[in-house]
């Protein structure tokens, strides 16, 4: 959100698997996992023994990939929501 905002912007270092790990209060693990996506996705690039940087030129997804990471997104809140006995009822 903050690259896709403009708040960091191109060629900004991220902090450390490590430091977002303990500012979030979460898994260095998660924030490796995280990276690492957006790596894949192009957003970020890491340069060994020097850290985390926002890319240059991100990738910039078409819509049939924005609607089919979207369904993706829903699908899970869907299914978080389900296990969790959330029930849905419509409401117009």
């Amino acid at each position: 959100q903050a690259i896709a905002g403009g708040h960091l912007k191109a060629g900004e270092q991220l902090p450390s698997h490590r430091e977002l790990g303990e500012t979030l209060v979460i898994a260095p693990l998660t924030v490796k996992k995280a990276y690492d996506e957006l790596e894949r996705e192009g957003h970020i690039h890491t340069v060994r023994g020097r850290g985390t940087f926002v890319s240059d030129n991100p990738k910039v997804l078409t819509r049939p990939e924005k609607l089919d990471r979207i369904r993706e997104l829903a699908r899970s809140l869907v299914s978080e929501a389900y296990l969790a006995g959330v029930e849905f009822r419509a409401q117009f």
